[in-house]
């Protein structure tokens, strides 16, 4: 009886265990399937992402042999899987002869580490464009697989990137050779830019020489003037244009300079310094000041000598006269200014003296120590000696005549 017992209590047991192992099998078979789906899913998302990237993708095997390719290399390259499917990448399907090599070797660093690297690859049509590659390892349960290799057409930035250069270099060379001097100060007024213009017109060797100077201590002949300048700067609403400054060189010496700068800002608007260009105005002025001496000359002369002296235009109208010839008419200067020979003497004379005006101006033929007789209006006479001359432009051009008469 008690043996009977046993065996009931075994069969109970062993039963229970085998209940406990059927469970576990359906729960293994549960996960199995859980991962196989799981699997499958994983492998649509990377099919999805392979063929929907939009990057150009290759998928190789350990001897470059492709193994897969998406549509975005296709529009790329120009080929299709059919055409390429166990062809080695690196026969020269996309390499140029002088790009095998490279191309071997960057499909050795594909299956030990990752990379990014720009190149130059081949389309089907032959055509050669600029391309960035990366490589990156494809490991499954631990084991190198392959490698997938991505590529991506930089033309564009290529092309921009040539474009900004070829720009830089316009940039770096009118900087470097604009014949005005280009400066940038800082807030403090030290200069922080200069081009060799700049610094070979303030007497330095090289930008290197007079950057971090101070502008008002340094470079200005009167300190004080930068004062004035900024003044002026901030009175112009920071923008100021032609202004006349005495800069200093490094001997020491004075150098007139017309200057157009205006204030720099940061990116909240705050002023951080000043910067603009400068011309040497110099000679100019020396220019224009013996202009002045000269044409101070001309007036003494003018005012103080007896004899007559007037210009004409082209038209033979009086554009300036001197004292004597006016009061000698008995006008003004101002009086004479815009009429002719027609309105002061008799039409005989005035036409005797339009002609000769006509052969200096037209011919450009002077008249020197003419002796006239003079008739005014009133009847009176007298004898003169008139000289005159062709008057030109700085263009070599005839604009009239100078006339010259004296009492003789």
């Amino acid at each position: 009886m008690e043996d009977s017992e046993k065996t009931k209590e075994q069969l109970i047991n062993e039963l229970a265990k085998l209940g406990q192992q059927i469970t576990k099998l359906k729960e293994s078979e549960i996960k199995h399937k859980k991962a196989e789906e799981d699997l499958k899913k994983s492998q649509q998302e990377f099919a999805s992402l392979f063929s929907n990237c939009p990057q150009a993708l290759l998928y190789l095997d350990l001897k470059s042999s492709i193994l897969n390719l998406n549509s975005r290399f296709t529009e790329l390259f120009g080929y299709t899987l059919e055409e390429v499917k166990g062809r080695n990448i690196d026969d020269g399907m996309i390499h140029s002869p002088d790009k095998i090599k490279e191309g071997k070797w960057l499909s050795e660093k594909s299956l030990k580490e990752g990379f990014y690297y720009e190149t130059v690859r081949k389309k089907k049509d032959q055509t050669l464009f600029p391309v960035a590659i990366s490589g990156r390892q494809v490991i499954i349960n631990g084991q190198l697989k392959g490698f997938i290799a991505t590529f991506k057409d930089i033309s564009e930035r290529k092309n921009m990137l040539d474009r900004l250069r070829e720009s830089e270099e316009k940039y770096r060379s009118l900087y470097e050779n604009m014949p005005g001097a280009y400066y940038r100060t800082d807030k403090k007024g030290n200069v922080i830019m200069i081009n060799p213009p700049g610094a070979k017109l303030m007497g330095y060797n090289s930008p290197e020489e007079i950057i971090g100077k101070n502008v008002a201590k340094d470079l200005y002949y009167i300190p004080e003037d930068r004062k004035i300048f900024l003044e002026e700067l901030e009175k112009r609403k920071g923008v100021i244009k032609d202004f006349e400054v005495t800069l200093k060189r490094r001997d020491g010496t004075p150098v007139i300079v017309s200057t157009s700068s205006h204030y720099c800002y940061d990116e909240r608007g705050n002023i951080i310094g000043v910067e603009g260009i400068f011309v040497d105005i110099t000679e100019r002025k020396e220019t224009e000041m013996a202009i002045i001496y000269e044409q101070s000359l001309l007036l003494a002369l003018m005012e103080n000598i007896s004899d007559h002296i007037y210009f004409k235009d082209k038209k033979k109208k009086f554009v300036r006269v001197n004292m004597a010839k006016a009061k000698h008419l008995d006008m003004t200067v101002e009086g004479m200014i815009g009429k002719t020979d027609f309105d002061f003497y008799p039409p005989e004379l005035a036409q005797q003296s339009s002609a000769d005006d006509d052969l200096v101006i037209e011919k450009g033929k002077p008249i020197i120590d003419k002796v006239e007789k003079i008739i005014h209006s009133d009847k009176t006479e007298h004898w003169v000696s008139t000289t005159k001359v062709p008057w030109y432009n700085r263009e070599g051009k005839i604009i009239g005549l100078i006339g010259i008469s004296r009492d003789i």
